[in-house]
């Protein structure tokens, strides 16, 4: 006569979001009482008895403690009677949604609502791209953003639609979880790379409370005199706060799929570009998973994933995958923001607890990693460890035989070796020891050849590399450089 919730922490198990799975009460002696097999469910969202005791399942609004007869039945989302991906030629979009619901769409981005469009038949999808640029053409996305030039020639756009199915009315009404799709119609020159497709609402990006945009207290300060200290763009601020959900599709010759995803501006001078990079995050909270469902680099599962510039910065990196430091995969990529072409870029792996583990088998609970000199993974008492390691750098003459052997128990000395000698190969005219650096380690000794607690070198950021460009920095020559200045 009354519930029992059993909480499963992160360390347990979990159930997949798309169902399958059977879950079996039983009894000290092991027999079983009762089983069930659970059907696939959207997040915030149960498969549970009908009403309590009831021999029927269903899925239900989770009512943890409560009698489920509580609970807001699941509305499915729309099926689109075309998959996302590349089309020489415009068709006939359908949809359709289970029996007494109705459909509501948009075709900007935004999730619907029911004062947009109500679906009533077949939807035209064509080539947008002669249309008039949207997003491309906001203005507020810079320092100085009156005084930017208009935009030229509309970009190549595809075709954006998101539906949601509506049950009832009033406070009654129920509606499901959206469902987005992006279509590009004869756009072929794009299928020579893969193709990274984002989809967010437009007043979280564009809004005056977006995270693209400088914002409304910037934007009455630049426009209202400029007096006082300059308010910080909303495009500056990071933390979870500033992350939006977005839908992510990716197309390519070898590999296509969609799910939803958490995003945000990414860089350090990048984010007062017009054109900003993205990291994109997945999370169980938008998709039921917190590695993204197919594996873009090889047999690696990601949480993070960054779009940004600099085909220089990203191909470094493979030219020494053989050497003693670390290295991220990227794939080149065209991206579409909203329908709207952004920008050529490179989906990248980050450096995250992920990352170590499937490379190094390092799990998440004993790594430390230092990025630019600020503790980024791991625990206060590691800024110690950390600390311990320049002290002793600080008093002690590595021209001495025992301080040379104890500092290699300490650090892997070829990954230092092979981290200067890339950067100085390259000629990276923006690292040192604290900047564009990424340095980590075993917190406590673990099996494996990266479990002996030594501090070890990524590759970070080698944008500044100036085989081409010596006169930015006043050379005549890259070879004028003293790295070791």
């Amino acid at each position: 006569g009354g519930y029992i919730l059993v909480l499963l922490d992160e360390g347990g198990f979990s159930l997949k979001r798309e169902g399958g799975e059977t879950i079996f009460l039983s009894d000290d002696a092991d027999r079983i009482l009762d089983s069930v097999t659970v059907e696939a469910t959207d997040t915030y969202f149960s498969y549970a008895r009908q009403s309590d005791g009831d021999p029927v399942w269903t899925i239900l609004g989770c009512t943890p403690g409560a009698a489920n007869a509580d609970g807001v039945r699941q509305v499915k989302s729309p099926v689109l009677s075309h998959e996302s991906g590349f089309y020489q030629e415009g068709f006939d979009l359908e949809l359709s949604s289970e029996p007494g619901t109705a459909i509501y769409y948009t075709l900007d981005g935004s999730i619907p609502t029911t004062e947009d469009f109500l679906y009533e038949g077949p939807i035209r999808v064509y080539d947008r791209s002669p249309e008039k640029d949207r997003y491309r053409s906001v203005p507020n996305v810079t320092w100085r953003w009156s005084l930017e030039e208009e935009a030229g020639e509309p970009v190549d756009k595809g075709f954006i639609i998101r539906a949601v199915a509506v049950y009832g009315e009033g406070n009654g009404r129920q509606v499901s979880e959206p469902v987005t799709a992006t279509y590009l119609i004869g756009l072929e020159k794009y299928r020579q790379r893969a193709v990274v497709s984002l989809v967010a609402d437009p007043e979280e990006l564009f809004g005056e409370d977006g995270i693209y945009v400088t914002g409304k207290e910037y934007d009455a300060w630049y426009l209202g005199g400029q007096e006082g200290d300059r308010p910080d763009a909303n495009f500056r601020k990071k933390g979870r706060e500033w992350e939006i959900a977005a839908d992510f599709s990716y197309f390519s010759d070898s590999l296509s799929f969609s799910q939803k995803v958490g995003l945000r501006i990414q860089g350090a001078g990048t984010r007062s570009y017009a054109l900003k990079n993205f990291t994109i995050f997945a999370r169980k909270e938008y998709g039921g998973s917190r590695t993204f469902d197919r594996n873009i680099f090889g047999d690696v599962a990601s949480h993070k994933l960054v779009l940004r510039g600099s085909l220089a910065n990203a191909i470094c990196q493979t030219l020494v995958a053989d050497r003693d430091v670390a290295v991220r995969n990227y794939v080149p990529v065209s991206v579409f923001l909203n329908g709207e072409f952004w920008y050529h870029a490179n989906l990248m792996e980050k450096y995250d607890v992920d990352y170590f583990e499937q490379r190094y088998g390092i799990s998440d609970d004993n790594l430390i990693l230092f990025s630019n000199g600020l503790l980024e993974i791991g625990t206060e008492e590691d800024l110690a460890v950390e600390q311990s390691f320049y002290d002793f750098l600080d008093t002690h003459d590595m021209e001495e035989a025992a301080s040379y052997e104890a500092i290699g128990g300490m650090m892997d000395l070829q990954s230092y070796i092979d981290y200067m000698c890339i950067n100085v190969y390259i000629d990276n005219m923006d690292f040192s020891d604290t900047k564009n650096v990424v340095m980590w380690r075993a917190r406590n000794t673990a099996p494996g050849p990266y479990g002996d607690g030594k501090w070890r070198w990524a590759l970070y950021d080698l944008d500044a590399m100036e085989w081409g460009n010596p006169d930015l920095w006043g050379l005549d020559s890259p070879q004028q450089k003293n790295t070791f200045s």
